[in-house]
């Protein structure tokens, strides 16, 4: 029986051929990354052969013994009684439908509350907020248009602009950030982790907390949610007065229950 349930509407759809191409892509994209994922595709792809292999079994089982009961009371059975012997296997008929029914239902009641990378993607902070600026000072344009490109779902053009933007760059603080944010939408989660784990570190307070909730995110894509470290930072972020994302983790915390 497959025991991990996080991602079970997304291997549905994608088991069915009902994903659009575009998530399609990116759903195998991680199951290359993520072996847990894969293992869960294969066991959820055998229990759909499994109840499809006892449907059928039991359906032929069904009609052979229906089969057999015909033949000895169309020997045995008078004329008179042929309406009730009809009506007995209508009986046996739906019976039958109805077991098979249950049986449907059963297997998909166990569907999860919600699907994670669908939920991280929803809960992903649209942007990386810079602390540099000051008070009605004016955006920096590399960084807009950088921002401007993620919105757009441009990632590798986004990442290009911001390697052109100089470490010296007043809001240069948030470019690991939205590098981040890029590798992250391009499923590429491992390259976002190396960027946020690092600006955990940052001097800037803003910045780590940011970075917190980014990696929150990522494993949470990941179906991750039940390990030691993502309860640890998810904790953190719960713990610390003022976070920058305490709200959406409070969200997230209840969500999880």
């Amino acid at each position: 029986m497959n025991t991990n349930n996080t991602n079970f509407d997304t291997i549905e759809a994608y088991l069915f051929g009902q994903l659009p191409e575009a998530e399609k892509a990116a759903f195998e994209a991680q199951l290359a990354q993520n072996p847990e994922l894969a293992q869960e595709l294969k066991l959820q792809q055998a229990e759909h052969q499994a109840m499809q292999l006892l449907r059928r079994q039991e359906m032929r089982r069904q009609m052979e013994a229906w089969k057999a009961e015909s033949a000895n009371e169309s020997i045995t059975a008078p004329a008179a009684p042929a309406l009730k012997v009809s009506f007995k296997r209508v009986l046996q008929i739906a019976a039958a439908a109805c077991a098979l029914l249950l049986v449907g239902y059963f297997g998909f009641l166990r569907k999860p509350a919600f699907n994670t990378l669908e939920y991280a993607d929803t809960m992903y902070p649209k942007a990386a907020v810079t602390t540099a600026r000051g008070q009605g000072a004016t955006p920096n344009q590399a960084i807009e248009q950088a921002k401007q490109a993620i919105q757009d779902k441009q990632y590798d053009q986004a990442l290009a602009q911001l390697a052109a933007i100089p470490a010296d760059n007043a809001e240069a603080e948030i470019v690991p950030l939205l590098q981040g944010d890029c590798y992250y939408f391009k499923r590429d989660y491992q390259q976002a982790l190396s960027l946020f784990e690092a600006q955990q570190k940052a001097a800037n307070e803003k910045i780590q907390q940011q970075a917190e909730y980014r990696t929150l995110m990522v494993w949470l894509a990941q179906g991750k949610q039940k390990e030691a470290p993502f309860q640890a930072l998810l904790n953190k972020i719960l713990n610390t007065q003022g976070h920058f994302n305490k709200a959406a983790a409070q969200e997230l915390q209840q969500k999880l229950k």
